[in-house]
């Protein structure tokens, strides 16, 4: 007789534990998406963005009146589109003129601008804080302007002095190569230039000689120096636009903090052991640039420890230029410091 078999739930089994465990491991795999299914294969046709009506529509002249009478630096950001529409040459340089056209054409320094519309300091700030606004291009457009405004701009140099005879010197030595590719501008620049990287370091060798009611001043008072003039680290190009900046005017704004001046002022003195090293020549446009009266004294005090050794340093040495320059940025200093004491 057979026994009838007696489930019992604490000894049920699964039907799984029959099969062997390779088995069981191999369904899984089969089952498994991934080795079932085909990847994905990518589309051959490239999916192209949607263009904005502005985009397709407006035309190219019409783009750059509109970006340059909203004075907004952010129009050619929209889109890459627009932004390679309006990246010709000819178009960066009719917008800067535009820009700085109210500043230099004029009367005197602080007078009124004969155009019938007055700068944007904003907007030259922004200009100026690309890397492609060089002396070069800056002379350019100087030249430019000077050919759409010849009645008001006559006479003027590119540092805003009424020079009606500009006769500069030959500058072969300082641009060598580059001397056939100048402007008159730029070659008046460079003669400027070659006499602030001489020994004596003059940043306006005719401010003893002129007339204020002869100079304008080339950017707007409330016009930005770029930080990354400021901070540094300075190149050749850097230094060039740096010295036209401060040669034309240009100074520190209320709304530019200390903290800008003294990483600056940090970066140069870490780079002036000699008299031709670019932190020298960063020394003397931050010392004509940065309003050291508006410094706490503690702050001027942590700049005069910083100079103080160096100048030591240098005058042991024997570099008697580079000590100098460290002398008249620590004059500065101690005149502010008295001045924040009293």
């Amino acid at each position: 007789m057979e026994l009838t078999p007696i489930s019992v739930p604490s000894k049920r089994s699964r039907w799984a534990d029959h099969i062997p465990r390779h088995e069981r491991v191999a369904k899984r795999l089969k089952k498994t998406p991934a080795t079932t299914k085909a990847l994905a294969k990518p589309s051959k046709r490239t999916r192209r963005g949607k263009v904005s009506y502005l985009e397709a529509r407006i035309p190219y002249d019409i783009l750059r009146t509109i970006f340059m009478y909203s004075e907004n630096i952010n129009f050619v950001r929209a889109s890459p589109l627009i932004g390679k529409f309006l990246s010709a040459i000819e178009t960066r340089r009719e917008v800067f003129v535009y820009a700085f056209a109210p500043t230099w054409c004029a009367k005197g320094p602080t007078g009124d601008t004969m155009l019938n519309r007055e700068a944007n300091p904003d907007f030259q700030s922004k200009l100026l804080e690309f890397s492609w606004v060089n002396v070069r291009f800056i002379t350019e457009s100087f030249a430019r302007c000077g050919r759409v405004f010849p009645k008001f701009m006559e006479g003027r140099d590119i540092f805003g002095d009424l020079n009606l005879a500009p006769d500069a010197k030959d500058v072969k030595d300082v641009v060598k190569d580059d001397a056939a590719e100048m402007n008159s501008a730029e070659r008046y620049f460079m003669d400027h230039y070659a006499t602030f990287m001489g020994e004596d370091r003059i940043v306006d060798k005719a401010l003893l000689t002129r007339d204020m009611d002869e100079q304008i001043s080339m950017v707007h008072s409330k016009t930005c120096i770029p930080e990354a003039l400021i901070t540094g680290p300075w190149d050749d190009e850097a230094l060039k636009k740096f010295y036209w900046l401060v040669r034309s005017g240009a100074r520190y704004q209320d709304h530019q903090t200390w903290e800008l001046g003294f990483n600056g002022l940090e970066m140069a003195l870490g780079d002036c052991d000699k008299h031709d090293s670019p932190g020298t020549s960063a020394l003397v446009l931050l010392r004509d640039t940065i309003s050291w009266t508006d410094w706490t004294a503690y702050q001027l005090d942590d700049a005069y420890q910083l100079i103080y050794p160096l100048e030591v340093k240098a005058s042991w040495l024997k570099k008697y230029s580079v000590n100098e320059v460290l002398c008249s940025v620590r004059s500065r200093i101690v005149t502010a410091s008295e001045a924040a004491v009293t």
